[in-house]
C-alpha cells in the first residue's frame, strides 16, 4: 500500500462547511419540500466543485453557487410536465438540520407553492436568504 494522498483544500471545503445549512434552507424553501432541497444543494455543489477553477476566479464563491443553486432548481422547474402537482403531505424529515426543518411552517410552503418559481425564487431571496434587490437580480439574471 502507498502512501495516502494528501488532499489539498482549495477553499470548496470551507465554503460547504460554512454555508450548508444556508444553502439548504434557501433549497428547501425554493422546493418546498426537504427531499428534493437536499438534492437540489448536492447539485449545486457538485457542478460548483467541477468549475471551482472559474468559481474562484468569479470572486464571490457563495454567490456563484447559489446562482447555480437557482439555475438548477429554475431548470428543474421548466422540465418538469405541468400536470405534476407536488403531494399536500410533506413526509417526516426525519434527522438532519432541523434549522431547515423549521424554517419552513405550512402555511409559507402552501403559499411559495402557489407562485410560479421565478416568483418564489425571488421571495426566497429577498425574504429568507437575505439577499437585496441588487444581488436577487445578479443571482436569477439569465444565464
Amino acid at each position: 500500500m502507498g502512501r495516502p494522498r494528501q488532499v489539498v483544500d482549495d477553499g470548496s471545503t470551507a465554503l460547504v462547511l460554512e454555508h450548508r445549512a444556508a444553502l439548504l434552507r434557501t433549497a428547501v424553501l425554493l422546493t418546498a419540500d426537504r427531499g428534493p432541497g437536499e438534492d437540489l444543494v448536492q447539485a449545486a455543489l457538485l457542478r460548483s466543485y467541477a468549475r471551482w477553477g472559474r468559481v474562484r476566479v468569479a470572486g464571490d464563491p457563495l454567490a456563484y453557487v447559489h446562482r447555480v443553486l437557482i439555475n438548477a432548481h429554475l431548470s428543474r422547474r421548466r422540465r418538469l410536465s405541468s400536470t405534476e402537482r407536488p403531494v399536500g403531505d410533506v413526509p417526516d424529515a426525519g434527522g438532519g438540520d432541523p434549522q431547515a426543518g423549521r424554517a419552513v411552517t405550512e402555511d409559507v410552503r402552501r403559499a411559495l407553492l402557489r407562485l410560479s418559481p421565478r416568483v418564489r425564487t425571488a421571495i426566497v431571496l429577498r425574504c429568507f436568504a437575505d439577499h437585496g434587490e441588487a444581488g436577487t437580480a445578479r443571482l436569477m439574471a439569465a444565464r
